[in-house]
């Protein structure tokens, strides 16, 4: 038969030798014939000789590559899901950072007369919502459906503020906008 000529090269002559002589059974996968399908060729030692079974697993394996496949995709997918939660969750934490370094910003900006004090405050507030900006652009780098809220703080505060006992705190007058 052409095939099993093909198929017997002096590699695999070589196997079913050592296969007779250790009565032990063999199989090797081959690349064989015009087409370049894979064959499986299983040899199993029987009396004086070998019972020589060949058969085509093309399609056997490339279902398993596909499979192999499909997992790494799988896998790349699942890593990717991770990160995007990880990214979400450090985007998270830095805007809660940056709605208070902005809040505090604004109360400063408020409690200050017009001035270098006030314009500095207002470039925290500009520098912050910057900030804010890139976190939600590398957050939707990662996980494009994540929903990003482009301006750390929640409210200006543009009402009169005074400063309270502790220097921690102040209040403002929510009346007088």
């Amino acid at each position: 038969d052409e095939l099993l000529a093909e198929v017997l090269t002096p590699e695999v002559r070589a196997q079913l030798s050592a296969c007779m002589r250790d009565r032990s059974a063999v199989e090797i996968e081959l690349l064989v014939g015009p087409l370049r399908a894979w064959h499986s060729l299983r040899a199993l030692p029987s009396g004086e000789g070998l019972d020589i079974v060949l058969q085509d697993v093309t399609e056997r394996r490339r279902l398993s590559e596909e499979r192999v496949s499909f997992e790494r995709k799988l896998a790349d997918a699942q890593r990717f899901q991770s990160l995007g939660v990880l990214a979400g969750g450090v985007a998270h934490d830095f805007n809660n950072l940056l709605t208070v370094i902005g809040g505090y910003a604004s109360v400063l900006e408020g409690s200050l007369g017009p001035g270098s004090a006030a314009a500095a405050a207002r470039e925290i507030m500009d520098a912050t919502e910057r900030a804010a900006a890139l976190i939600c652009s590398i957050t939707r780098s990662v996980s494009p459906a994540a929903a990003c809220n482009r301006s750390p703080r929640t409210r200006i505060l543009r009402a009169p503020v005074t400063a309270a006992a502790s220097p921690s705190r102040a209040s403002w007058d929510s009346s007088n906008p």
